[in-house]
């Protein structure tokens, strides 16, 4: 009978070895780690935006109304937009935004905007919806960009205060 004389630490050394599993393992979840607090951080920074532009639309669109020059209130809201936004930080270069205003002459007419209102006459009507779009640029992701351009405009109903009729 023959006996065969394996090692023992033969076995062990040969398949066990342990050398670079730690880099994997770090590997392995180091960047799906990182790839989670970016996404937090875009997710953040589009609600930062989000509220900024609600912020934006609201203080431009109060100064335009108010104004006591009737017919001029684009010109004034384009003006105010540009000042509001220089000071709000983060929110990148080169941004496109699109604004707009749409007069109505009651809240009935607001029911049907698109044949009751009209955007190029302001005498006489004592509502306008103000709008603001922008076009989202991601830092992080660019498949969030497509998503969240259509939710990133915003519409205000104001008063337009020197345009009102004394009953």
């Amino acid at each position: 009978m023959v006996r065969l004389k394996i090692k023992k630490n033969t076995y062990r050394t040969k398949y066990n070895n342990e050398e670079g599993s730690v880099v994997l393992e770090f590997a392995y979840a180091f960047i799906p780690f990182i790839m989670s607090i970016f996404f937090v951080l875009e997710i953040c920074r589009i609600t930062y935006v989000t509220s900024s532009l609600d912020f934006v639309i609201s203080e431009s669109g109060y100064s335009a109304s108010v104004t006591q020059q009737p017919g001029n209130y684009e010109k004034l809201f384009a003006t105010r937009l540009k000042e509001k936004l220089s000071g709000i930080p983060l929110l990148g270069r080169g941004i496109v935004l699109q604004s707009s205003i749409i007069y109505c002459k009651d809240i009935s007419a607001l029911a049907d905007v698109l044949h009751n209102c009209s955007p190029q006459n302001a005498a006489g009507n004592q509502l306008a919806i103000y709008e603001v779009k922008i076009n989202y640029q991601s830092i992080f992701f660019d498949f969030i960009s497509p998503i969240f351009n259509k939710s990133l405009s915003r519409k205000m109903i104001f008063v337009q205060e020197f345009e009102r009729t004394t009953i």
